[in-house]
């Protein structure tokens, strides 16, 4: 009986032991994949990392030689200017500093969202506060002058919703500058509505649309469909980042006939405290 005991104690042991192995291996295994993802983490975030330095490279490297070469210009004493080439050297001196100024700003909402994403959700009229924002925007250059700017609502002047002001300013600016910068002429339109217990804020352009082959990748960063166009390609990406940080989402809406394209910023209505 006593060898039984032993044969039964060494099987137990052995199983135990395999159990053990057992466990090691497949832990072995998952932070190998854990290891595996970070690293691919790490190779993508190095990766967007020098796209964005790219990016801005690029972007700002054009108008610093605009306006490096016409203020040599204007400085040389042995050059004859007219008023009319002063005047227009001057507008785009400014005109590219602006763009510097923008550009700046766009790489900013990177380290704002964080902070904006943080605040509490406060009381206002819906309509006033979509209306402030549309009248403050400036449509920019003169290229821009032929577009109309509009707001439609299907709330009362009077309605209350709770609102986290800073980010819902930046999500609706990056949403009408997107469309003013693919719109060269017709109408640029926010409108705002209510369904399903869900604020609807959607903003409608005349412009080139988004081609069935880039729906969905309009919404990566540093994607943009015209290379040309100014901007760093991270306005459409960060709205919808800081939507779902709400609860919500941005997203284009493949319902729409056109011209152009819409799309909609969708967020919980929040119940009053």
């Amino acid at each position: 009986r006593r060898h039984l005991y032993a044969v039964v104690a060494i099987a137990v042991l052995l199983l135990l032991l395999v159990f053990a192995l057992v466990y090691i291996v497949q832990t072995r295994h998952r932070h190998l994949r854990e290891m595996r993802k970070a690293y691919q983490r790490a190779i993508e975030s190095d990766k967007m990392k020098t796209v964005f330095i790219q990016n801005v490279s690029h972007e700002v490297r054009t108008p610093l030689n605009v306006i490096s070469g016409f203020a040599q210009v204007m400085a040389d004493p042995s050059r004859t200017i007219t008023t009319d080439e002063y005047r227009y050297m001057s507008d785009m001196v400014v005109h590219n500093s602006t763009r510097i100024t923008l550009m700046l700003d766009e790489v900013l909402l990177l380290s704002s969202h964080e902070s904006a994403a943080d605040e509490d959700a406060v009381p206002l009229c819906c309509n006033e506060f979509l209306r402030k924002i549309v009248n403050e925007f400036h449509l920019g250059d003169e290229k821009n002058q032929h577009i109309q700017l509009n707001f439609k609502t299907e709330l009362s002047d009077d309605q209350i919703v709770n609102i986290h002001i800073r980010g819902m300013r930046l999500i609706v600016l990056q949403l009408l500058d997107n469309a003013v910068k693919n719109t060269t002429n017709g109408t640029v339109t926010l409108k705002v509505s209510v369904a399903n217990s869900q604020l609807l804020v959607a903003v409608e352009d005349t412009g080139i649309g988004v081609p069935d082959d880039e729906i969905d990748h309009i919404f990566e960063r540093f994607v943009k469909l015209d290379p040309f166009k100014e901007g760093l390609g991270i306005g459409l990406p960060f709205s919808r980042t800081m939507a779902q940080r709400f609860g919500g989402n941005v997203c284009l809406d493949q319902t729409y006939l056109g011209p152009g394209a819409r799309f909609v910023l969708v967020l919980p209505l929040l119940k009053q405290q």
